[in-house]
Parts: structure tokens; sequence; C-alpha cells
């Protein structure tokens, strides 16, 4: 009897943290949405229910993004764009893919940017696995840890037939309009050559990778491999592991610039004029901030587990002039090299709440346009499709040349095909990393793979 009553008053004492616990994620939500977005007050309420979080309040002051319709800006072509399969299928997938998908996404938005200590409680977790010499990393996190302690994400084995095609029909599209195509493949945080614990065992991106582009070379499509280049110049996987940060999935803008000038390179080889003075390393300084930033695999797993990067902040040192254009950041102007950073990333020292990453290029953009006024114009024009590690390659890039545009199609949601025909570019460059798994969404117009 004892014992029943003992359980209960457990089970009802978890039932009382749990309501709490949600009592704080909406309250922190309606101050988040009426006080400080709506009525843009900062004030010791607002300070009060975010003093764990700072960060998340002066974010949430900040000017939130311009919303445009870019499928109003870029129509589709009605014949062809979808057809009445397509369009039934888009209907009966909307729920799952859309609302279903986009409720997941807000509940795991609330509980990670608004629940109150919420980076304390998971690292008390944490904490409690060492406790118990539990080691084994939770699947849904999808990180494995190569040899030297670097994190890393392992994808699945994914058949690439279904990419092969889209990029071979974007192609064939390019060249109705006279313009070239070429698929550069950013290299993996796993070294293609070498991690052979994790390589082709736990990840296979690289085989996924090897597969895409043994298709898209099958049907004559131009490719560049800067997973062969990068081989060249750091040939054990020690080496290589220095491209990137320990903590993230992404490269360092040291390797971003080095991928710039083998980039800049092939462009010539292409007609393209580029200024390849410009991307010499001795030309830039660099600013290091010691242990600043934690990326998005150290996030997952907290600083229990991992230690913080240093992040180096790598700028030229001679005069720049750029004209560029955000506009979902409603920005349009004319300056340095500083209006392609965003210093609020780097403002303090934030590892669960900041992005440092995302202090190159604004993060990931859906459309962004920079033209370089101190480089002759040759009227040639470059369209970047891209995926996050260019937001350190492009800022770089476009020192060296005129005009270069770039569309982050997860977020652009217009017509690819009708932008082409707009802006008129001399080449195409697709560069993803090799993160390609599972099928290509085709409902949402968000996958990085839907160039229609």
């Amino acid at each position: 009897m004892n014992a029943e009553k003992w359980r209960q008053k457990v089970m009802l004492t978890c039932f009382a943290v749990l309501i709490l616990a949600m009592g704080t994620v909406f309250i922190r939500l309606g101050t988040a949405q009426l006080l400080i977005k709506r009525l843009h007050q900062d004030n010791v309420v607002t300070r009060l229910v975010f003093q764990d979080a700072p960060d998340i309040r002066l974010r949430d002051q900040a000017k939130p993004e311009k919303k445009i319709d870019w499928v109003k800006a870029y129509p589709f072509a009605e014949e062809g764009h979808q057809s009445v399969f397509s369009r039934a299928l888009a209907k009966s997938r909307v729920l799952e893919s859309h609302v279903t998908k986009g409720a997941e996404t807000k509940v795991e938005d609330w509980t990670t940017k608004r629940f109150w200590q919420y980076p304390a409680l998971v690292e008390g977790g944490r904490h409690y696995e060492n406790a118990i010499g539990w080691q084994v990393v939770n699947p849904s996190q999808q990180i494995a840890k190569l040899d030297d302690g670097s994190l890393t994400f392992a994808y699945p084995r994914s058949a690439q037939q279904e990419r092969i095609d889209a990029v071979v029909k974007l192609a064939d599209f390019a060249t109705e309009q006279g313009v070239h195509l070429l698929f550069v493949q950013a290299p993996f945080k796993v070294d293609a050559y070498g991690d052979d614990d994790v390589n082709g065992k736990l990840d296979f991106s690289n085989q996924n990778a090897d597969e895409l582009l043994s298709g898209l070379r099958q049907n004559g499509i131009e490719v560049m491999d800067l997973r062969e280049n990068f081989h060249e110049v750091a040939p054990t996987s020690e080496a290589y592991h220095r491209f990137f940060y320990r903590t993230d999935h992404h490269w360092r803008p040291q390797a971003a610039l080095l991928a710039t000038d083998l980039l800049a390179q092939r462009l010539e080889s292409e007609g393209i004029p580029m200024t390849r003075a410009a991307y010499a390393p001795e030309r830039y300084r660099v600013e290091t901030h010691p242990a600043f930033f934690l990326g998005s695999q150290g996030k997952k797993v907290t600083l229990v587990k991992t230690e913080p990067d240093d992040f180096d902040v790598v700028t030229p040192n001679f005069p720049v002039k750029l004209h560029v254009e955000m506009p979902s950041l409603d920005v349009n102007a004319t300056g340095g090299f500083d209006l392609l950073l965003d210093p609020r990333q780097i403002e303090r020292q934030d590892y669960y709440n900041l992005n440092p990453y995302a202090f190159y290029g604004h993060g990931d953009l859906p459309l962004l346009r920079i033209e370089n006024q101190n480089q002759p114009d040759s009227g040639k024009r470059i369209l970047i499709l891209r995926d996050s590690y260019c937001d350190t390659l492009i800022p770089y890039l476009a020192l060296g040349c005129r005009q270069i545009t770039a569309l982050d199609l997860r977020h652009f949601t217009g017509s690819v095909e009708t932008f082409i025909r707009e802006e008129k570019p001399d080449i195409i460059v697709v560069m993803y990393t090799a993160a390609y798994s599972g099928k290509i969404d085709w409902v949402g117009h968000k996958d990085k793979f839907d160039f229609r």
C-alpha cells in the first residue's frame, strides 16, 4: 500500500514538473510574440522571462526578414510546371509535408529556444550519460566521431538517380538558353580517402556523392570534385580534418578561400574573367576568437562531450567596393566587405543561441546579388545555386570578379527556370556539399534539387 502511494506521488510530481515546464514554454512564447515582436518592449518583464537567455530576447527584437512572394516574383510556367498527377500527389501529401512537418518544426523550436534553462537541462542529461558510462549517440542525432575527436553527421546510403535526372534536366534547359552548367562537389567532413572507421561504414556521404558525380559525367555534365583537390593539398585524414570545424559540419574560412581560388581557376578556363590575385591568403588579415564557436554537431552533444572551436574572422586587407542586394534582409547598398558580414553573430559568446558561421554572407539567403565595382565589367554573369558551404565562399569569390548572383533553393521558392530566363547568366554553378540522402521533395519548392 505504501509502495503504491509512493508511486502515485512520484507520478504526480513528474506530471507537475511537466506542466510547469510546458508553462514556461508558453509564457516565453507569448512574451516573445506579444511584448517583444509586436509591442517592441524591453522592460523588467521581458528581461525576467528571458534572464537565462538574453540573446533570444535581443534576436527577437531585431528586424525580421522581409517576406517575399518568390513565386509571384518568378512565376512557374503553367505548362510543364506540374502535371495533373503531380498536382494531385502534391495535394495528397500537403498535410504530411507542410502541416505535419511544420507542426513538428514549431514544437522543436519551442522546446529548444523557449524552454527555460534548456541547454542546462540537456547538459545535465549528458553528465548523467557520462556517469553511467553511456557512450551510445542518440541515432536521431546522426552524429559519429572521427579518430581525432571531431564530430560529423552520418548519412545513410541513398540512391542518386532522381538527383542525377534533376541535374540533367537543368543542364538541358541551360543549354537551350545558351548557358553553360558546372556542377561543383564541395568536400564533406568525412575524408573520402580515409576515415576508414566511419567512411562507408557509419557514413555514406562520399559514396552517395560518387554515385551522383558518376551519373552526371555519364550524361556529359561537367563536374568539378573539390574532394580531389583538397586531397592533393591534405593527403592524410589528419591534415584534411583541419579544413573543418571540430564541432560543425562546415569548413573553416581558410578552406573556403582555398576552394574559392580553385573554383576561380576553373571559371577562368570557362571564359569568365577572374582576378585570382584577390584570393591570395597573404592578402587577408586573420582575427582569432579562441574557444568561441560551438557548431551544429557540438550543440547536439553539448559542451559536456566536446570543446568549442576557435573562430577566425578572415577579411581582405585591400580596398573593396561592392554593391550588394539581399532582398530578404531589405538590403540594397554600396560599401565595403563588411556588407557581406553579420556582426551580430560574433558580438558576444553564446554557444547555444548564436551561430558564428552565419557571420559570413549573413547565412543562408534566398537571393544574393554582388557587383564588385573595383573589377572591370566584362559583361559575364555567374549564377550559383548553393547551400550553406557557399555562405563563406561567395563573399570571397566576389572579390575577384565583377558580378555574382546566388540562389539557395531551400529558401528561394520561385521558379529557377524563370529566374534563369530573366537573369541570363553565362554560367550556372551548382555547388553542394555531399548531404544527398532521401528523396527529392517536389511539394514545397524547398529542395535544393528542385530546379523547376
